[in-house]
């Protein structure tokens, strides 16, 4: 399926605008301090995707815990 892909876009406005305009589903990105899933669903996107968010920031705790219990 053909889509238009618009990661990290923070302008609802903007998101909004293209959902309308655009012949081809727009398929957004979540990241960290975006707008909320219900604000950036109300604009028409098609689809979401958590993108590398996720695993980022698990990579990141464990690295905490894995330093916190080497220094036990």
């Amino acid at each position: 399926m053909n889509c238009l892909f618009v990661p990290l876009l923070a302008d609802l406005g903007l998101l909004e605008r293209m959902c309308s305009k655009s012949p081809i589903p727009v398929n957004f990105m979540i990241f960290p301090g975006c707008a909320s899933n219900v604000e950036v669903a109300a604009t028409g996107v098609a689809r979401t995707s958590h993108g590398p968010f996720p695993h980022r920031a698990l990579m990141k705790r464990f690295e905490q815990d894995a330093a916190d219990a080497l220094r036990e």
